[in-house]
């Protein structure tokens, strides 16, 4: 049986989409490998073929070092290459590297030039195999990449349901600038107004999530008044989200391209539309290939043209059930099953 390294330096209890879906892709490549995941940085409890090297980030490459030549390992998955790529090309491996990009990291680069190490794209060169998350990512780096779809897992499903008193929206995620989640508060008491008088309902909009942003998120929601239609939940466990999911009857994802950051894909889409609920943003970054649907989409920083399109599925009955089967279908299509494991496999030609 071959044997797979996975390194990372995002991994759980870490919250975002790329512990999660590491964790994802580490149990799907766990049926068919013998597998190894380390996690450097981050305090946690080693469970098998688990470990956690929390450790100051300048021995590192120690670690690292005794890591790789361990095992005859046939493949290294570097699923962070900020710091760990950029030290692994440092040693001699015979193994096959293979990097993963997101989009950000990339965006990032561009903006502020790093001084005392390589660029994710230089140090990327000497990948063997490169895996981007989206289209979007790829083009990027100039399409050298494969394109592997984060994954998504279907869990028992929450008991949750949809308030029959009002409409539910959400966004969650860390709340950072190109998240923008400052655009769906400018526009939710218009949104609650209009759909109140075609449907006699009311909106509720959660904001699940943390960040150096939540402040001013909270300091606009006392100023405008809008404390009865708008709430701030804070961080949620992971294992908490599906029920946030099933709640909900549209999960708004407003992310912008800033000049340091970019949304990759976009998970939300797909693990709130496994649960029956539809995602609506803007059309930035990798979005589009989460969400796909034209008619679920806005113009980056359209704030009329999203707005409408949320007032549209709330007041259509017919419309918002035929956007939800779609939602519901992609999703299944991400799901972390043989499809997917065969995917990968063929990726990483072993």
């Amino acid at each position: 049986m071959k044997q797979l390294l996975i390194l990372t330096s995002d991994f759980i209890p870490n919250i975002g989409g790329i512990a999660v879906d590491t964790l994802r892709l580490f149990n799907l490549l766990k049926r068919d490998f013998e597998i190894d995941l380390y996690a450097f940085g981050i305090k946690g409890c080693d469970s098998e073929n688990i470990h956690y090297i929390n450790a100051p980030k300048v021995l590192f490459p120690i670690y690292l070092n005794k890591i790789v030549n361990s095992k005859k390992y046939d493949a290294i998955l570097v699923r962070t290459v900020l710091p760990l790529g950029w030290m692994l090309n440092k040693l001699h491996v015979k193994a096959k590297k293979v990097y993963f990009v997101y989009g950000q990291e990339l965006v990032h680069d561009n903006t502020y030039k790093p001084l005392l190490r390589k660029s994710v794209k230089e140090i990327i060169k000497e990948a063997d195999i490169i895996i981007a998350i989206s289209n979007f990512t790829n083009s990027l780096i100039d399409n050298r990449g494969s394109v592997f779809y984060p994954l998504i897992e279907k869990s028992a499903e929450s008991t949750a349901i949809k308030d029959k008193l009002f409409f539910n929206l959400l966004t969650a995620g860390r709340f950072v600038k190109h998240k923008n989640y400052i655009s769906v508060l400018r526009m939710i008491k218009d949104i609650d107004a209009e759909v109140f008088q075609k449907t006699n309902k009311h909106v509720r909009l959660n904001i699940v999530g943390d960040g150096p942003l939540k402040r001013e998120f909270e300091n606009y929601i006392v100023e405008n008044k809008i404390s009865d239609i708008a709430k701030i939940s804070g961080r949620v466990p992971i294992s908490e989200m599906n029920k946030f999911y099933s709640e909900s009857d549209i999960v708004i994802m407003p992310s912008i391209r800033t000049g340091e950051s970019v949304e990759g894909f976009g998970m939300v889409a797909q693990e709130s539309g496994l649960l029956g609920s539809i995602t609506v943003g803007y059309d930035s970054g990798g979005i589009r290939e989460s969400i796909i649907d034209s008619e679920l989409l806005a113009k980056e920083n359209d704030e009329d043209a999203l707005r409408n399109i949320i007032i549209k599925l709330l007041t259509d009955k017919d419309f918002y059930e035929e956007k939800m089967r779609f939602s519901v279908s992609r999703a299944q299509k991400m799901l972390a099953d043989e499809k997917r494991l065969s995917e990968f496999k063929g990726i990483l030609n072993l």
